[in-house]
């Protein structure tokens, strides 16, 4: 059963996602919290408002940077993991502005990376277990559904009707397919065991997330929202293994 469901990984992994959309979608919509805007920690630092939060997303820029130069030159699959290390860099650009001045109209610039970057990670990693073609459509494909699931949530927003089912679908539901793939084809690129301690600083990135007042209580010195953004790098810092090594990418250059 294991070996059938190991060579038929891309249909399993399509039927998951086409469940999972439904199961999204059967649901009530989801406006956003009222006073999500109010974060815990709103100290200014040589002028900067919010400056912890803003501050803390500089680790997501320069990690996406480094992973965007690192997987250029990786041929196809490269692209595809350069595209989702781009989506890192922007978030961390998109956060920083949203920071600055939080509201419905700031969050889209950092929404819009966050809605492709779950999907670039899955369609990047579909390349080198499963398919390059699959990866491409899937990866490809998040740079419309993404910030259609944004704008389609904005609209919602101005309407009175605020729906975040869409952009929440496509910025968490992939990285259960991650984990599904990771079962499916544990062979394969970067290793299970690096994405396993990804996935659990993105997991307490979450937590931290809702523990934003009591996380700078406890501590006096950070708030949860900004030990997410902090977490979040960590968990980028793991997948820069995605990256090909310089090696790798000098021999792929030599290669007539």
């Amino acid at each position: 059963m294991k070996r059938r469901l190991e060579t038929h990984a891309g249909w399993v992994l399509t039927l998951a996602a086409l469940g999972g959309a439904l199961g999204a979608f059967l649901l009530p919509p989801i406006p956003q919290a009222p006073g999500y805007h109010a974060f815990a920690d709103g100290r200014s630092l040589a002028g900067v408002p919010n400056a912890l939060d803003v501050l803390s997303n500089l680790p997501l820029v320069v990690l996406g940077a480094v992973g965007l130069v690192r997987c250029r030159r990786g041929g196809d699959p490269g692209r595809l993991k350069a595209l989702f290390f781009a989506t890192v860099l922007l978030t961390g650009i998109g956060s920083s502005l949203y920071h600055l001045q939080p509201n419905d109209d700031t969050i889209v610039w950092d929404r819009l990376p966050l809605s492709v970057m779950s999907v670039a990670l899955f369609g990047a990693m579909l390349a080198e277990r499963v398919s390059l073609r699959a990866g491409r459509i899937v990866a490809w494909g998040a740079v419309i559904a993404g910030p259609a699931s944004v704008g389609y949530w904005r609209w919602s927003e101005l309407r009175g009707a605020g729906d975040l089912r869409p952009y929440g679908y496509l910025q968490l539901f992939p990285v259960l397919l991650i984990v599904l793939l990771l079962i499916l084809r544990p062979e394969g690129g970067m290793r299970a065991k690096t994405f396993a301690a990804a996935f659990g600083c993105y997991a307490a990135a979450r937590a931290a997330e809702l523990l934003d007042a009591p996380v700078l209580a406890w501590t006096g010195i950070v708030s949860g929202h900004t030990l997410k953004h902090l977490l979040a790098a960590v968990a980028v810092g793991y997948l820069l293994a995605l990256c090909p090594s310089r090696a790798a990418a000098v021999r792929r250059e030599a290669s007539p």
